[in-house]
């Protein structure tokens, strides 16, 4: 009876060493696999036994493997897809990290900080340049918000020559979005901006000058033509003309005055086209006859017959009169 007992302990014994040696055959054939392969498939595991629950564990492995495999994939492509946009954009756009180290820089901030280097990794100062970027960022985490500051920089290869260049530098932590600790930076060259505005400036502040000559002189030639009791044919003859011609400067300048914005989108705004230098003094002259008589002056030009130019007429009417 012991020995009978022995025996089927040792068959017991023998079932579960073969039993183990089987699962631990195709624990290291899955492990194998997942080490070798993307995308395991539980029908590739050569399993030496007919354990329902190692290849049920093998599919769900695989399952898992294929959907992280997915995810990831799906991710990659959303990245991929997403600095591919941020790469045409002209502004540069670096995102740093909470050690405020540049965690993405798009193909404008390399265009503004070139570098050797690759930019990934390292401090935000070292890939500037320029303290007041990072204090920038360090001034949105302080106040937890939006904040922005100026600077002025030298470009290398400037596209329209001006090598003096100012940015305006915008940072926000990412934590307002609840998308991470770290922070992102806008940094927009705005030197056209400003010379724009300057312009428009200028242009406003002119206006009114360029405006009251013209309605000085009609008004001049009004009130002459209003206090004369008999004014002659030929009076009126050289008033009317002169008048309308006025009038169409001052056609020209509101004209100008809405034009203005063609600045921004750099589209031409002389028209360029042949006239009479000489005969674009004479008008002049004619302009100032009521200012000329009222000073009791004498003016003698002594001027070619023709003088043919290729320009804007307007402004060289306006060159001559401001003259």
């Amino acid at each position: 009876m012991q020995t009978l007992f022995i025996v089927i302990l040792a068959v017991l014994a023998g079932l579960l060493a073969w039993r183990h040696m089987t699962l631990l055959q195709g624990l290291k054939s899955l492990a194998e696999l997942l080490r070798n392969e993307s995308s395991p498939r539980a029908a590739t595991i050569t399993d030496a036994s007919d354990s329902r629950a190692l290849n049920d564990l093998a599919r769900t492995v695989c399952d898992l493997v294929a959907e992280s495999n997915l995810s990831r994939d799906l991710e990659k492509s959303r990245r991929t897809l997403l600095e591919s946009l941020l790469d045409e954009i002209d502004d540069a756009l670096l995102i740093v990290d909470e050690q405020s180290e540049v965690r993405f820089a798009n193909r404008a901030a390399r265009r503004i900080f070139p570098s050797d280097l690759n930019p990934i990794g390292r401090p935000l100062i070292e890939v500037c340049f320029d303290h007041r970027v990072p204090e920038t960022v360090d001034l949105a985490w302080e106040i937890r918000g939006k904040t922005q500051e100026r600077f002025t920089r030298r470009v290398a290869a400037p596209s329209d020559g001006r090598a003096e260049r100012i940015f305006l530098v915008e940072a926000e932590p990412l934590t307002s979005f609840a998308i991470g600790k770290g922070a992102w930076v806008l940094v927009r060259d705005i030197t056209l901006q400003l010379e724009t505005e300057r312009v428009r400036q200028d242009f406003v502040a002119n206006a009114s000058h360029e405006l009251r000559t013209p309605l000085s002189i009609i008004t001049g030639y009004l009130e002459m033509l209003d206090e004369s009791d008999r004014v002659s044919a030929a009076t009126i003859s050289r008033c009317v003309p002169t008048m309308r011609k006025h009038a169409d400067r001052l056609t020209r300048i509101v004209e100008d005055m809405l034009t203005i914005s063609k600045l921004e989108t750099h589209e031409e705004l002389l028209n360029r086209e042949p006239f009479d230098l000489s005969a674009c003094l004479r008008d002049s002259l004619d302009h100032l006859q009521p200012l000329i008589e009222q000073q009791h002056a004498r003016v003698h030009l002594d001027l070619p017959v023709e003088a043919p130019m290729i320009g804007d007429r307007f402004y060289w009417d306006q060159i001559f009169f401001n003259l």
